[in-house]
Parts: structure tokens; C-alpha cells; sequence
């Protein structure tokens, strides 16, 4: 899952009309954020990266509104990430109650070292995590949160989830145009476009494992990705940051 680095109050973004916003510390309505965050990391859902936009990208409550515990959060930047319907619906995220130190999350974590992705809109906690360790159940908790290893082989799983196959048609579409890439068909500003526009930025980092320059770019044109996570001395792998538990 991309890692990314939320803006702060008093930062300044550049919204999609071109114009300079300054991030404020609480929006109410909590909808009026949806501009600034889709500047700062992007027209994508948070969590299983597909591109949503308009109408159906939603402002996220990582602490659920729907609890009241939380209500004094409801308003709250620091409490926000975008989401789609169907990561957040109430078959999935929806009111869960979430304590940050039982989970990773794309904004607190180096999340590229909780997932691994795979053809067929596979989803899995990275093989590198120790089965059973602490970690792994951290990431295990992020998948879970959302339902993102859902397919139809999963227990939980409706027709109507088609996630698992749209992570599969930008993992097909990423392996022929590395191919393309690789035979020298097609040029890096077009990988990029491509992938800007198809979402699912761990698919597309993924498949282009072999092309330093490729990830680069990756980092560089998704917006909010956080470049701390990935060691460009080492192909742009996910490397451990300080501010992270992982």
C-alpha cells in the first residue's frame, strides 16, 4: 500500500483550480477537505489505491464519526484520509473501531513493507513480516480494516467487490507495458501517465521491480507519496523509517 505524508496545518498545498490553500487544523463540514486532501496524496482511495473521483471519493474518518467517542474528531485534518465506498462501506471499514498501535496505516507507516501484491488482484501481508510477529499482525489488521484481500474465494466476499479485478487489470496492463518498456516500445513519461491515470500505484512499483527510474518516477508523480520510504541506493525498495513502527 503507497505510504503517504499528510500535510499539516499552516502547510500550504496548490488545489486543483491551480489556487494556494492553506491547511486548516479542522474543516466543518468535514466534506470541505475533500479539495486539499485529493491535492495533497492524490485522487485515489487510501486504501486499495484505485483512482475515484467527484462525487464518489469520500472524505475519510480513520476514527469513525459513527462512534460516538470519536465525535470530537469529526472535524479533524489529522483524522482524515480519502476513501472509496466500497473500502469504507459498512461491509468493510465502516464504524470499526481503530487503535493506531494495533494497525498500520499508509500515513503513520511504511506500509510498503505491510502488503505484497501479486497477479490475479492478489493481496497478502508481506512475506518479509515474521508470521504471527507483532508486525504481521499489524499489517493483517490493514487488510482486514478494509476487506482488500477479498476475491471469490473469500468467505466474506460479494459480487459486487470488484477490487480484487481492477487490481488485476492494472497488474496486466502493468507486465505489457514493462514489457513494451523493456524492448524499448514505449517511453517513461508514457509508464507514467499510464499509471497516473490507472491508479494502484503498488501494482505498477511492483511490476517495474527491475526499473529504478521507473519507481523514481512513480514516487515523484503520484502525489503524497512519501519518499522516505524507498532507498534509492537500492533500486527504491521500502527501506524502515524513524517516525515508523515497521
Amino acid at each position: 500500500m503507497r505510504p503517504v505524508t499528510k500535510l499539516k496545518p499552516a502547510d500550504f498545498v496548490t488545489l486543483l483550480d491551480k489556487t494556494m490553500h492553506k491547511i486548516q487544523a479542522t474543516y466543518e463540514p468535514y466534506q470541505s477537505a475533500k479539495e486539499p486532501l485529493a491535492a495533497n496524496i492524490g485522487e485515489y482511495c487510501s486504501y486499495c489505491e484505485r483512482p475515484v473521483s467527484d462525487a464518489a471519493l469520500a472524505v475519510e474518518h480513520i476514527k469513525a464519526k459513527g462512534l460516538s467517542k470519536y465525535e470530537r474528531f469529526r472535524f479533524t485534518w489529522s483524522n482524515f484520509l480519502l476513501s472509496c465506498a466500497r473500502c469504507n462501506g459498512t461491509d468493510n471499514k465502516g464504524d470499526k473501531d481503530v487503535i493506531y498501535k494495533n494497525i498500520h496505516f499508509p500515513h503513520k507507516n511504511n506500509t510498503m513493507l505491510s502488503i505484497e501484491y501479486g497477479q490475479g488482484g492478489l493481496v497478502q501481508v508481506h512475506s518479509n513480516l515474521v508470521v504471527g510477529s507483532p508486525e504481521y499482525q499489524k499489517a493483517k489488521a490493514l487488510i482486514d480494516l478494509v476487506g482488500l484481500d477479498k476475491n471469490p474465494s473469500h468467505p466474506r466476499y460479494k459480487p459486487k467487490d470488484k477490487r480484487w479485478l481492477r487490481r488485476d487489470t492494472a497488474w496486466l496492463l502493468a507486465v505489457k507495458y514493462e514489457q513494451k518498456y523493456q524492448g524499448g516500445n514505449i517511453d517513461l513519461d508514457s509508464i507514467i501517465d499510464l499509471a497516473v491515470a490507472q491508479g494502484f500505484f503498488s501494482v505498477w512499483f511492483t511490476v517495474f521491480e527491475n526499473y529504478p527510474e521507473v519507481r523514481k518516477a512513480l514516487i515523484q508523480n503520484f502525489a503524497g507519496t512519501t519518499p522516505s520510504c524507498f532507498d534509492p541506493q537500492n533500486n527504491y525498495n521500502p527501506i524502515r523509517r524513524n517516525s515508523t513502527n515497521i
